[in-house]
């Protein structure tokens, strides 16, 4: 049988079971719901892009077995295999709507996030502060309360900036406290 009609049958028997308001449709076996699948998928000279259903970020969506997941992941599982345990699958090409296993990569959650253009991402990639300063083991502190990074001389620079701010403020105020005591200081009181 040829993949058209093979592809046909596949479609007439889910509207049918459409129509007839079962649940769920006649049971498919693997290979033609792997064929359902590729059918959404086209082909380009670069990426295989899935041409059903995007969520609002691009990801391809389907519903695969009962379960709504990502089209790409599906992808990946049908030609490759299982995805290893503890790792996601990263756009090579990052085009979010590509199923072509081969531009997918199966890395750490961290990887995929430094991998990405959110702004932690960009931010883990710096080398260098904004002030120029090199970022390295000896040059960064990282925060405990959200495991922010920060260029230690930066933030000696702001404490001595501070200090020196708050150095005149005291002063200002010994001077005026002085003025409002008319030289009365260390608790003793002038003889009149």
């Amino acid at each position: 049988m040829s993949e058209k009609k093979r592809r046909k049958k596949i479609s007439i028997g889910l509207k049918k079971a459409y129509l007839e308001g079962r649940k769920k449709p006649f049971v498919l076996t693997s290979e033609a719901r792997a064929l359902a699948f590729w059918s959404h998928v086209k082909k380009t000279s670069k990426c295989w892009l899935w041409e059903a259903y995007r969520d609002e970020k691009g990801y391809g969506k389907v519903t695969f077995f009962q379960k709504v997941t990502y089209a790409h992941i599906i992808s990946y599982k049908l030609i490759k295999g299982e995805i290893p345990k503890g790792f996601q699958l990263d756009h090579i090409c990052r085009n979010t709507s590509c199923v072509n296993p081969d531009h997918l990569e199966p890395v750490t959650a961290r990887e995929n996030m430094i991998r990405g253009f959110s702004p932690c991402a960009i931010n883990a990639r710096k080398k260098h502060c904004n002030n120029g300063h090199f970022l390295n083991n000896k040059n960064v502190y990282v925060r405990k309360d959200n495991g922010g990074r920060q260029c230690k001389a930066c933030l000696k620079n702001r404490r001595a900036l501070r200090l020196e701010e708050k150095r005149d403020e005291i002063n200002q105020y010994q001077r005026d406290y002085y003025k409002k005591t008319k030289g009365v200081h260390r608790g003793y009181s002038a003889i009149v």
